[in-house]
């Protein structure tokens, strides 16, 4: 009867010992998966600027709109006209070129400066008419860029080029 338990106690011990990790696989598993974790981290940063960057040139991108808009809601007239929300000067045909550098907040609403608390854009708008006398339409040079103030080496930006028909 003992040689039959210690018979079946061997074979379970054998059994355990060939079903079981050792050491060092854990050790290499643990390395393992501290490097993925690793590396996943390290683009973490680099994802999240990512991110940052697109939701401003989207924001960008909604301000060069509602500028455009302003400047297609100006009425047409003989003098020259400023559109009613952002204070742009649209000049008549054979008249120079109009530029304008104003703050923006995120909401699109202007700011007194680009220190200003909720400065987040700069715009400039560079209108350009039609020479005298011709049937042309009039171009409109929006520029934003972030940070506001920024010099334009160190400056993100989004550009649109608009045509008004002020005929």
């Amino acid at each position: 009867m003992s040689n039959r338990l210690s018979t079946s106690h061997a074979t379970r011990i054998a059994t355990r010992s060939e079903e079981a990790f050792s050491l060092v696989e854990v050790v290499i598993a643990v390395f393992v998966v501290s490097f993925c974790l690793v590396a996943v981290l390290g683009l973490l940063p680099i994802g999240m600027k990512s991110n940052n960057d697109s939701s401003s040139q989207t924001a960008a991108a909604g301000l060069a709109m509602a500028i455009a808009s302003d400047l297609r809601a100006a009425p047409v007239t003989n003098i020259p006209v400023t559109s009613s929300n952002y204070g742009l000067t649209i000049p008549v045909a054979g008249g120079g070129a109009s530029t304008r550098t104003f703050y923006l907040s995120e909401d699109g609403t202007t700011t007194a400066s680009a220190t200003a608390l909720n400065s987040r854009y700069q715009a400039t708008v560079t209108i350009t008419p039609p020479a005298s006398g011709l049937k042309s339409a009039t171009a409109a040079r929006i520029l934003l860029s972030w940070p506001p103030g920024a010099s334009p080496t160190n400056a993100t930006s989004f550009e649109s080029v608009i045509y008004l028909n002020r005929n």
